[in-house]
Protein backbone atom coordinates (compact mmCIF):
# COMPACT_ATOMS: atom_id res chain seq x y z
CA UNK A 1 0.00 0.00 0.00
CA UNK A 2 1.28 3.26 -0.60
CA UNK A 3 2.15 6.04 1.36
CA UNK A 4 1.01 9.72 0.61
CA UNK A 5 -1.01 11.55 -1.48
CA UNK A 6 -2.44 9.03 -4.89
CA UNK A 7 -1.15 10.59 -8.01
CA UNK A 8 -3.26 13.18 -9.50
CA UNK A 9 -3.96 12.39 -13.36
CA UNK A 10 -2.51 14.40 -15.73
CA UNK A 11 -5.98 15.55 -17.37
CA UNK A 12 -6.71 16.78 -13.80
CA UNK A 13 -3.49 18.57 -13.67
CA UNK A 14 -4.20 20.40 -16.63
CA UNK A 15 -7.33 21.12 -14.88
CA UNK A 16 -6.66 22.34 -11.38
CA UNK A 17 -3.10 23.45 -12.56
CA UNK A 18 0.43 22.12 -11.93
CA UNK A 19 1.80 23.71 -8.89
CA UNK A 20 4.58 21.56 -8.24
CA UNK A 21 5.56 22.27 -12.33
CA UNK A 22 7.02 18.68 -12.28
CA UNK A 23 7.02 17.59 -16.18
CA UNK A 24 3.53 15.43 -17.22
CA UNK A 25 3.17 12.43 -18.31
CA UNK A 26 2.28 12.58 -22.07
CA UNK A 27 1.82 8.94 -22.56
CA UNK A 28 -0.99 8.47 -20.12
CA UNK A 29 -3.65 6.48 -20.97
CA UNK A 30 -7.07 8.29 -21.74
CA UNK A 31 -10.68 7.55 -22.27
CA UNK A 32 -12.65 8.89 -24.80
CA UNK A 33 -14.80 11.41 -23.93
CA UNK A 34 -18.56 10.80 -24.00
CA UNK A 35 -20.71 12.66 -26.03
CA UNK A 36 -24.10 10.64 -24.69
CA UNK A 37 -25.28 8.81 -22.06
CA UNK A 38 -25.17 4.75 -22.30
CA UNK A 39 -28.09 3.31 -21.18
CA UNK A 40 -27.54 2.17 -17.26
CA UNK A 41 -26.22 -1.23 -16.68
CA UNK A 42 -29.07 -3.83 -15.67
CA UNK A 43 -27.83 -4.24 -12.47
CA UNK A 44 -28.24 -1.09 -10.81
CA UNK A 45 -31.54 -0.38 -8.72
CA UNK A 46 -34.37 2.28 -9.21
CA UNK A 47 -32.40 5.20 -7.58
CA UNK A 48 -29.36 4.56 -9.06
CA UNK A 49 -30.97 4.66 -12.75
CA UNK A 50 -32.34 8.19 -11.32
CA UNK A 51 -28.57 9.09 -10.55
CA UNK A 52 -27.57 7.86 -13.57
CA UNK A 53 -29.73 9.53 -15.67
CA UNK A 54 -29.81 12.75 -13.74
CA UNK A 55 -25.89 13.08 -12.95
CA UNK A 56 -24.21 11.66 -16.13
CA UNK A 57 -25.57 13.91 -18.78
CA UNK A 58 -24.31 16.81 -16.53
CA UNK A 59 -20.39 15.51 -16.21
CA UNK A 60 -21.05 14.61 -19.85
CA UNK A 61 -22.03 18.15 -20.47
CA UNK A 62 -19.05 19.47 -18.26
CA UNK A 63 -16.35 17.41 -20.49
CA UNK A 64 -15.65 15.11 -17.35
CA UNK A 65 -17.02 11.45 -18.42
CA UNK A 66 -15.06 9.00 -20.33
CA UNK A 67 -15.41 5.40 -21.45
CA UNK A 68 -13.05 4.19 -18.52
CA UNK A 69 -14.90 6.24 -16.26
CA UNK A 70 -18.65 4.30 -16.61
CA UNK A 71 -17.70 1.58 -13.64
CA UNK A 72 -16.88 3.49 -11.04
CA UNK A 73 -19.88 6.25 -12.21
CA UNK A 74 -22.17 2.96 -12.21
CA UNK A 75 -20.62 2.49 -8.43
CA UNK A 76 -21.16 5.94 -7.14
CA UNK A 77 -24.98 5.84 -8.32
CA UNK A 78 -25.60 2.55 -7.10
CA UNK A 79 -24.30 3.81 -3.78
CA UNK A 80 -26.76 6.39 -4.26
CA UNK A 81 -29.41 4.21 -4.41
CA UNK A 82 -28.10 1.98 -1.21
CA UNK A 83 -27.85 5.56 0.92
CA UNK A 84 -31.80 5.94 0.08
CA UNK A 85 -32.73 2.47 0.33
CA UNK A 86 -31.06 2.68 3.97
CA UNK A 87 -32.47 5.74 4.85
CA UNK A 88 -35.77 4.51 4.09
CA UNK A 89 -34.82 1.53 6.06
CA UNK A 90 -33.74 3.58 9.25
CA UNK A 91 -36.51 6.21 8.62
CA UNK A 92 -39.46 2.85 8.90
CA UNK A 93 -38.03 0.72 11.67
CA UNK A 94 -35.80 3.66 13.58
CA UNK A 95 -31.91 3.92 14.29
CA UNK A 96 -32.49 0.77 17.07
CA UNK A 97 -34.36 -2.74 16.11
CA UNK A 98 -35.33 -5.74 17.97
CA UNK A 99 -32.85 -8.83 17.64
CA UNK A 100 -32.15 -11.69 19.13
CA UNK A 101 -30.86 -10.38 22.23
CA UNK A 102 -33.13 -7.44 22.55
CA UNK A 103 -32.70 -3.54 20.96
CA UNK A 104 -29.34 -3.58 18.89
CA UNK A 105 -28.14 -0.98 16.35
CA UNK A 106 -30.31 -0.67 13.02
CA UNK A 107 -27.63 -2.58 10.38
CA UNK A 108 -29.14 -0.06 7.67
CA UNK A 109 -27.07 2.88 9.61
CA UNK A 110 -24.15 1.01 8.84
CA UNK A 111 -25.10 0.70 5.04
CA UNK A 112 -26.35 4.36 5.14
CA UNK A 113 -22.66 5.79 6.54
CA UNK A 114 -20.85 3.40 4.12
CA UNK A 115 -22.96 4.48 1.35
CA UNK A 116 -22.74 8.53 1.95
CA UNK A 117 -19.07 7.91 2.47
CA UNK A 118 -18.22 6.38 -0.70
CA UNK A 119 -20.64 8.51 -2.15
CA UNK A 120 -18.37 11.68 -0.97
CA UNK A 121 -15.54 10.14 -2.48
CA UNK A 122 -16.76 9.75 -5.39
CA UNK A 123 -18.31 13.12 -6.10
CA UNK A 124 -14.50 14.20 -5.57
CA UNK A 125 -13.37 12.45 -8.42
CA UNK A 126 -15.77 13.28 -10.70
CA UNK A 127 -15.81 17.09 -9.80
CA UNK A 128 -19.07 17.07 -8.30
CA UNK A 129 -18.84 18.84 -5.01
CA UNK A 130 -18.05 22.42 -4.99
CA UNK A 131 -14.75 22.52 -3.96
CA UNK A 132 -13.50 20.00 -6.48
CA UNK A 133 -15.33 22.03 -9.45
CA UNK A 134 -13.68 25.36 -7.77
CA UNK A 135 -10.27 23.92 -8.57
CA UNK A 136 -11.30 23.12 -12.30
CA UNK A 137 -9.95 25.00 -14.88
CA UNK A 138 -10.73 24.75 -18.45
CA UNK A 139 -8.18 24.36 -21.22
CA UNK A 140 -7.51 27.52 -22.89
CA UNK A 141 -10.12 29.85 -20.80
CA UNK A 142 -8.65 32.47 -19.20
CA UNK A 143 -8.48 31.46 -15.70
CA UNK A 144 -12.19 31.02 -15.17
CA UNK A 145 -12.73 27.77 -13.05
CA UNK A 146 -15.95 25.40 -13.67
CA UNK A 147 -17.32 26.53 -10.74
CA UNK A 148 -17.42 30.00 -12.13
CA UNK A 149 -18.60 29.20 -15.23
CA UNK A 150 -21.50 27.33 -13.66
CA UNK A 151 -22.37 30.12 -11.20
CA UNK A 152 -22.70 32.93 -13.79
CA UNK A 153 -25.15 30.63 -15.98
CA UNK A 154 -23.14 30.35 -18.73
CA UNK A 155 -24.57 28.64 -21.45
CA UNK A 156 -22.72 26.02 -23.87
CA UNK A 157 -22.39 28.14 -26.86
CA UNK A 158 -19.70 30.74 -24.60
CA UNK A 159 -17.39 27.64 -24.12
CA UNK A 160 -16.76 27.79 -27.55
Amino acid sequence: MGVGRKPHATADKKLHGNPGKRKLNDNEPQGKLLEKMPPPPAYLGKHAVDAWNRNGPVLIEMMLLTDADIELFATFCQAIHVMIVSSEDINENGMTIIGARGRTRNPAIASFTGAVNAIRALSSEFGMTPSSRSRLKLPGESGETLDDLLSNGTNDDDLD
